[in-house]
């Protein structure tokens, strides 16, 4: 009879008692021990650190420096916070961006550094105007409209309309603070563009101020004093306004007037209610007449007593010079545009030298030298002109006296009366022969003696007169 066997018996009750279930019961028992040291362990539980800072104005948090600790894994919640006109640009997490949320919501599994980065936010200044070509002061700098610029937020900005001519702005300074972008519009008023001309007069007075010719600015409304004193013209006569010319809109005595007037009033107010301009209206009034001027020619070497009358009462045009003696022979005669000289000296010569300097205020413009051949009903004087330079003129008598009340014109002349010769250009120059307006015309007046013209200029003149 043989021993006993445990493979057997295990036969036997697995065969006959038990079934299979024991048996597999005992394989799933020993899975199951086998993973259990066969399974990777998880680690244990570590503690990390968050560390958080701030650039620029603003909090994380409530504060600008935090340090957070857990044990891992956890998540740790950041909320941003700007200053005013700030707002957050980024968040950095372990330098490198992680989106610009308000809010960071950061799931750590290692220490970690967080940076809150904060920027000063930006508004835009518009500065529009409704005049072209208006500018403004912004902070004291003067830049032309419509002007657009970026601020920091927050900034206090000053602006103020320039002065802008024709305008009156109404608007004044302001301090702006930009907390969003802002269009802020100047206004300005059109204003009444007013011209006043002396004319012939040279000066006015507009409200008390002596106006000489200026154009100024007033608002629609605005009065306007005007007035216009007789003045000297020169010494022959004077200026005296006899009304205005008045062009543009405008109220007098209670009446509207649109256009072009001639107004007989010689000092008057109006109100101006849209551009104007503004000139008298004059009329010369004969004065009396400038005076005489002693002086000196030379006879022969010696000084003869001579004397310059003004031509003022004779002339048709206005006369305005200036005349004086000056010594050893010397004579000064200015034409301011325009003056006639009649220089009375010894009629019984019978050669004139004559030495000239004329200076020209304006280009083309000249003097002249004439001998007066006839004033009875007939006026007639014959002799050169000349331009700006040194002249040496010379007449001689019993040549000259052949043309009296002859018409000479360029080509007629049969002989030389004389001579002129200097720096620049000289001519034969005559007045008339012509019939005399009246009796009283040159009364007084004799044959032999000089006329002399000057325009637009200086003329220093000296006589010698030869009798033999």
């Amino acid at each position: 009879m043989g021993g006993w066997n445990i493979l057997d018996e295990l036969d036997y009750y697995l065969r006959y008692k038990y079934g299979p279930w024991p048996l597999v019961l005992l394989i799933i028992a020993g899975v199951l021990v086998a993973a259990w040291f066969l399974w990777p362990k998880p680690p244990s539980a570590a503690t990390v650190y968050v560390k958080v800072a701030v650039e620029g104005e603003g909090l994380v948090n409530g504060s600008r420096t935090l340090e957070y600790s857990c044990r891992t894994p956890c998540t740790v919640v950041l909320v941003s916070e700007p200053a005013e006109y700030w707002r957050l640009a980024y968040w950095m997490v372990n330098g490198t961006r992680a989106g610009s949320e308000p809010t960071l919501e950061l799931a750590v599994k290692a220490n970690t550094t967080v940076t809150a980065v904060f920027e000063k936010m930006v508004c835009v200044l518009r500065v529009e105007a409704n005049a072209t070509s208006a500018a403004a002061l912004i902070d004291g700098r003067k830049v032309s409209l419509p002007f657009e610029a970026e601020f920091p937020c927050g900034s206090k900005v000053s602006v103020e309309p320039a002065p802008l001519e024709g305008y009156k702005a109404l608007n004044g300074s302001s301090i702006l603070t930009l907390e969003s972008n802002i269009t802020a519009k100047l206004l300005f008023e059109r204003l009444c563009r007013v011209e006043v001309l002396g004319g012939e007069l040279g000066v006015v007075y507009v409200d008390g101020r002596l106006v000489s010719s200026e154009a100024f600015y007033v608002e629609r409304g605005s009065e306007l004093r005007l007035e216009a004193p007789c003045v000297d013209v020169n010494e022959t006569y004077k200026a005296c306004p006899r009304g205005w010319n008045v062009t543009g809109s405008f109220e007098l005595f209670g009446l509207r007037y649109d256009g072009s007037y001639v107004l007989d009033n010689q000092n008057m107010t109006v109100k101006v209610l849209g551009d104007l301009k503004l000139y008298p209206v004059v009329t010369l009034i004969l004065k009396a007449p400038p005076g005489s001027v002693e002086g000196e020619v030379l006879v022969d070497g010696t000084p003869a007593e001579a004397v310059l009358i003004p031509a003022a009462k004779w002339m048709i045009i206005p006369f305005r010079g200036k005349y004086e003696y000056l010594g050893d022979g010397w004579w000064k005669l200015t034409g301011e545009p325009s003056a006639g000289y009649v220089l009375a000296i010894p009629t019984d010569w019978r050669t004139l030298k004559v030495k000239v300097k004329f200076t020209a205020y304006a280009t083309y413009e000249g003097a002249s030298v004439e001998v007066i051949l006839r004033n009875d009903e007939i006026f007639h004087s014959l002799g050169y002109a000349f331009t700006e330079g040194e002249y040496e003129i010379i007449f001689n008598r019993d040549k000259i006296s052949r043309y009296a009340g002859v018409d000479v014109r360029p080509g007629t002349l049969t002989e030389p009366f004389g001579s002129c010769t200097g720096t620049g250009k000289c001519g034969i120059s005559g007045t008339g022969p012509a019939k005399k307006r009246s009796k009283s015309q040159f009364e007084g007046v004799q044959p032999f003696w000089l006329l002399v013209d000057v325009s637009s200029g200086e003329l220093l003149i000296r006589i010698e007169v030869v009798r033999e």
